[in-house]
C-alpha cells in the first residue's frame, strides 16, 4: 500500500508543487484522500495530451472507464484506483464524484463548446470542482458548498489554460466563442493578433483572480472552516494569476510558477491567520 500511496503523491503533489505546500498541515489520512483523487484527475487529463492521434487518446480514456468499473467491483489494477479502493469502502459516495469527474473530462475530449463566458464558467467551475467538494464532504462533512466547488473548478481550469498548448489538439474550442469573437481571434496560434490573445487571457485571468478573492472572503467568514488546503491553494493560485498578468498574459509562451519559498510563506501565513 505504501507504494501506491507514494505513486499518488508523486503524481499529484511532487515536492515543490502547489499541492505539496497546500497540504503541509493536513493529516496523513486527509493527504491520502486528496492525493488519490487529484492523481486520478491528472491521469485522466494526461490522456488528453498523450498522443496526436485522437483514436489512441480515446482507447486510453476508455481504459479508465473500464478501470473505474473494476474499482466499483473491488478489482482495481492501477495504483491510483488501488489507493482509492479502501477510501471508497469507507465512504461509498466518493465513487459518484469519480464518475462525475470522468464525465466532465469526457466533455473536454469531445471538445464541448461554450458560447458565452458565463456558460463556460458554469461548465468548468462546476464540472472541475466536483472532486474538491467530494474531499471537503469526506473531511469535514460540509454539504452543498458551492464556494469549495468553484474554488477547485477555477484552480483546475487555470491549470488547463496554462497547459493549453498541449491540449489544443484535442480541444481546439476550449475557450468561449464570445471571447474569441470579442478579441477578433481566429486561432490562438495566430501570431498576427498577439495583442488580442493577450487581452483575452487578461480578461479570463482577471475574472479568476476576482472570483478567487470572493471565495477566500467567503471561506474565511464561515463558522465551520473547510480543510486548510482549500485556502492555501486559493491564495497560491491568486498570486499566480497576478504573476501571469504581470507577465502580460503570455500563456501561450510562458508557464508561470511561483518559487517554493513563496509557496511556503503563503502556506505558513494562511496556517497562522486562518
Amino acid at each position: 500500500m505504501e507504494e501506491v500511496e507514494e505513486y499518488c503523491k508523486n503524481k499529484s503533489a511532487p515536492d515543490g508543487s502547489n499541492l505539496y505546500y497546500a497540504t503541509l498541515y493536513e493529516s496523513a489520512e486527509n493527504k491520502l484522500l486528496i492525493y488519490s483523487l487529484f492523481a486520478l484527475h491528472y491521469e485522466l487529463i494526461n490522456c488528453l495530451s498523450s498522443s496526436s492521434d485522437t483514436g489512441v487518446i480515446r482507447i486510453k480514456y476508455h481504459w479508465w472507464h473500464e478501470e473505474i468499473g473494476r474499482l466499483c467491483l473491488g478489482n482495481p489494477r492501477h495504483p491510483v484506483t488501488t489507493a482509492l479502493l479502501p477510501l471508497i469502502e469507507r465512504n461509498p459516495s466518493i465513487i459518484g464524484y469519480i464518475r462525475q469527474h470522468y464525465v466532465y473530462i469526457d466533455t473536454l475530449l469531445n471538445n464541448h463548446k461554450s458560447n458565452t463566458l458565463d456558460d463556460w464558467k458554469t461548465q468548468h467551475y462546476y464540472g472541475g470542482g466536483g472532486l474538491w467538494e467530494c474531499i471537503e464532504k469526506s473531511i469535514d462533512g460540509l454539504n452543498n458548498d458551492s464556494s469549495i466547488r468553484n474554488n477547485g473548478g477555477i484552480i483546475f481550469t487555470l491549470d488547463m489554460i496554462q497547459n493549453i498548448n498541449q491540449l489544443l489538439f484535442v480541444m481546439p474550442d476550449f475557450l468561449p466563442a464570445s471571447l474569441l469573437e470579442k478579441h477578433k481571434i481566429t486561432s490562438l496560434n495566430d501570431t498576427r493578433n498577439k495583442t488580442g490573445v493577450s487581452d483575452m487571457f487578461d480578461e479570463i485571468v482577471m475574472e479568476f483572480e476576482s472570483e478567487l478573492n470572493k471565495i477566500y472572503s467567503t471561506l474565511s467568514r464561515q463558522k465551520i472552516k473547510p480543510a486548510i488546503y482549500n485556502i492555501i491553494m486559493n491564495r497560491i493560485t491568486s498570486v499566480i494569476c497576478k504573476e501571469i498578468r504581470h507577465d502580460n498574459n503570455k500563456i501561450m509562451h510562458h508557464k508561470i510558477a511561483i518559487t517554493p519559498l513563496r509557496k511556503l510563506w503563503i502556506s505558513w501565513r494562511m496556517k497562522i491567520t486562518y
